[in-house]
This record gives structure tokens, C-alpha cells and sequence, in this order.
């Protein structure tokens, strides 16, 4: 067992991943704040830079060399560029967050002009460029005669666009990354806003990576080829009165131990069985279920419904049910309740219905916080996110003995069940019955 546990350690793909496992971390105060990985956060801090009079004192700095990227973009798309503004000074311009569900809208006031920016944390993808489409009419609908020009921006971590666009503009992250950066660097303001640059330039350089890190390669590759070494050294750190050939392993690590803990996590996580136990429990009690696997994230997908909300969505007039959702992975169980209908079978039903839950939240003590985040998700177009909650985190997983993972997860969904399901179910089908709620 030695010579294999060496062999290990010795392996370049475990080598780097070591050298990124145990790469310094630093504070960033996004982090602190779990902004990091939503897609709102992220149009929050854009929508600040490009409104001149705000708090970053850069004025229409930024504006500027956003319009001017995005000219350069169309322009290599084949797409009209846009009329550059006559000023880019706070008189003649105005920003505005979710109008219409448009993540970010530029107001240019003399020009009589609206870019609509819809942002996506994630690569390209066919369907949203339809969002984008479907944007784009709502605002000429909506703002019939108002604007003589109004033009779809969509941007995404895909350096270039995708086969589905070409009546709006693609713009990557990477660009905008480039753009924040050369402003910090160049421009003249508070040392604070600079901090807070540096910070967030950490934050969108982790978007533009690749979705599956070196890292996160390596481990994958790891764990299936070194299996029997990972579950000896699994034994010695769950088993106090293991072997003095186990306990001796576990002592041989060093400088790798921090990594090598990482990749016994990993290993003694079954995300596929785990799946399999809690499908079994929600079938007993009646639910139908289905799968999906992502094969490039090691994720796997439980969705679960029954006849209650089949009819709830039938009674609110949805072509797609509100879908409840568990993500099994190995460092995290994630459940969630989401309205995402084909953008084909997007209806006034689903606007409806999400506007309601906007106005009148489920939980009103949390509000758009907490569990109940309201959100469009960052990783499907369309998707309305009513409720996330995860039901162990990597910590939970982390501090439970492998034989007690499969019963305290159950346990947690049972209490799910018990609680917030019966919870959201009713407020579903109040809403569904409500004569003010109109069908």
C-alpha cells in the first residue's frame, strides 16, 4: 500500500493538483459576501460602472469604453455599430436594472437611443440568444415610438459568439475584464473604489477561466485510477482503531496532505447512489421523478413533481410546471424550485406569475434573501430561481461519517418535506385559486 500511496504523490496530474489545491488564498470581499457566484451581483456592479454619476467617480469614463467595445464587436459580427452618443455625461444617460426582466438597459436621452443588455455568467448558448429576442420585442412593444433605435447586447464568458447570433451584439467577459482593468489603471479616483476594482477584476478573471479547472480535471482522473488507495486512507482518518498500516499511511502525506484530505473528500462522496437513495424515498411517498447527468461538472440531477402541482400549474395557466430540482456533487446537495419553461411556451401566465411572487414574497420575513432568492439562474436561460437551499454543504459532508451521509441527507429531506415543501405547495395553490390573480 505504501508503494501505491507513493505512486500517487508522485503522478503529475496529482502534482498539479496539489500545486492548485493548495495555491494562497486571498481576501476578497465578494467571497465574504457570496456575491461572487450570481449573476445579479455581477449586473449590479456593471450597471454601477456605466452610470457616470455614480459612486466610483470615474463619470461616463467607462461608458465610454463600453460603447466603444461593443462598436468594435458589431463591427466584427457584421452587426450595425451604434451611433456613438453625443455625450456620455449623466444628462444623457440613465441605467436602469431588470426593466422588462432586461438584466441592464443604457438610456442615451438625446439620441433617442436603448442597448439592452442581457447577462449570462456562463458560455453562449442557442436559447439565449431567443432571450435576447424576446427581449428586444418586449422593448419595442413596450416602448412603441419612444426610441429611434434600440439594440440587444448579450453578454457571456464565450470569447465569441455563437452560430445564433448576429442581429445583436456578443460581448465576452473577457473583454469586459480588459475594460475594467485598463480604467483602473489609468484613471484618477479614491483608493477605496481601486481596492474594490482590484477585488472584483479577481472575481470576473474566475468567470473567463474554464468551467472545469485543471484541478477539477485532475481530481476527476485521480479518483477513478487511485480509488483503493484514497479508501486505505479514508479507513485511517474514519477509523481510530484502524491498522497501524492504515494510521501509518495517513502519517506519510506531508506537504500533501492538505490536497490529498481534498481528494478523500472527494472519493468518499457517492453523488450517483446518494441520488438513487433519495429518489427511492420521494417515490415511496408518491412523487414522480427523473434524472439528467452533467457529465463536465460530475453533477447529477433528481427532479420531482406529483398530480397536486401538475394541477396547480395547469390552474395557473403554466405550459411548463414550476420544476423542484436536487443537485447531487460531490462537495454540495442542492435543492431548488425553478420556473423555466421553453422560450417557445414562455406566456403572460408565466410573467403573471413571477410578478405576483416579486410583489408578495412566500416567506416575507426573508424576503428576496436567504432561500428565497427570486432570481433569474445564472446557468439556464429563462429560468426563474423561486427557491435554493442547499441541503448539505461541503462542510456538512465533510464533518459526516461516510456511513451516516445516506441517513442524514434523507433526514434533511425529510424535514424539507415537512416544512418549506408543504409551505411553497400551499402558497402555489392559494395562487393558483386567488380571483385576483388573473389566468
Amino acid at each position: 500500500m505504501h508503494h501505491e500511496l507513493q505512486k500517487l504523490l508522485d503522478d503529475p496530474r496529482f502534482l498539479r493538483y496539489h500545486a492548485a489545491i493548495v495555491k494562497p488564498r486571498t481576501f476578497n470581499p465578494f467571497d465574504v459576501l457570496r456575491y461572487s457566484d450570481y449573476e445579479i451581483r455581477h449586473s449590479n456592479v456593471l450597471a454601477w460602472l456605466l452610470q457616470p454619476d455614480e459612486t466610483h467617480g470615474l463619470g461616463g469614463a467607462f461608458i465610454r469604453d463600453f460603447m466603444a467595445a461593443l462598436n468594435e464587436q458589431a463591427r466584427a459580427q457584421g452587426v450595425p455599430p451604434i451611433p456613438v452618443p453625443s455625450s456620455f455625461e449623466a444628462d444623457n444617460v440613465r441605467v436602469e436594472r431588470e426593466r422588462y426582466y432586461v438584466d441592464i438597459t443604457l438610456f442615451f436621452l438625446k439620441e433617442r437611443a436603448v442597448v439592452a443588455i442581457e447577462n449570462k455568467t456562463d458560455e453562449t448558448a442557442p436559447e439565449y440568444a431567443e432571450q435576447v429576442r424576446y427581449y428586444e420585442k418586449t422593448l419595442r412593444e413596450k416602448d412603441s415610438g419612444k426610441y429611434d433605435l434600440v439594440q440587444s447586447v448579450l453578454l457571456t464568458t464565450s470569447r465569441q459568439p455563437d452560430a445564433s447570433g448576429g442581429d445583436f451584439i456578443h460581448l465576452s467577459w473577457a473583454r469586459v475584464r480588459d475594460l475594467v482593468d485598463s480604467i483602473r489603471q489609468r484613471e484618477r479616483f479614491p483608493s477605496r473604489v481601486r481596492a474594490l476594482l482590484g477585488h472584483y477584476l479577481e472575481i470576473v478573471a474566475r468567470l473567463t477561466a474554464q468551467p472545469e479547472t485543471e484541478s477539477d480535471q485532475s481530481g476527476t482522473t485521480l479518483l477513478d485510477e487511485y480509488g483503493h488507495v484514497l479508501d486505505g486512507l479514508l479507513t485511517a482518518r474514519e477509523d481510530s482503531a484502524g491498522s497501524g498500516d492504515a494510521v501509518s499511511l495517513a502519517n506519510d502525506l506531508g506537504e500533501y496532505k492538505v490536497a490529498v484530505d481534498r481528494l478523500v473528500n472527494d472519493f468518499r462522496q457517492k453523488p450517483r447512489q446518494l441520488r438513487s437513495d433519495v429518489q427511492a424515498r420521494l417515490r415511496g411517498k408518491g412523487f414522480r421523478t427523473w434524472t439528467s447527468t452533467s457529465s463536465a461538472y460530475q453533477s447529477y440531477y433528481l427532479y420531482f413533481s406529483n398530480a397536486g402541482m401538475d394541477e396547480t400549474r395547469k390552474s395557473l395557466g403554466l405550459s411548463w410546471y414550476p420544476r423542484w430540482s436536487i443537485v447531487f456533487g460531490r462537495r454540495e446537495v442542492l435543492l431548488q424550485l425553478q420556473i423555466d419553461p421553453p422560450k417557445k411556451d414562455w406566456s403572460p401566465a408565466v410573467d403573471r406569475t413571477i410578478d405576483f411572487m416579486k410583489q408578495h414574497p412566500i416567506d416575507a420575513s426573508q424576503g428576496r434573501s436567504g432561500r428565497y432568492p427570486l432570481d433569474r439562474a445564472s446557468w439556464s436561460a429563462g429560468c426563474f430561481l423561486v427557491y435554493k437551499h442547499p441541503l448539505m454543504t461541503d462542510a456538512d459532508l465533510s464533518a459526516t461519517p461516510t456511513s451516516e451521509i445516506r441517513d442524514a441527507t434523507l433526514r434533511r429531506v425529510e424535514s424539507f418535506l415537512d416544512e418549506d415543501y408543504r409551505r411553497i405547495e400551499t402558497y402555489l395553490q392559494c395562487m393558483a385559486f386567488d380571483p385576483a390573480v388573473p389566468t
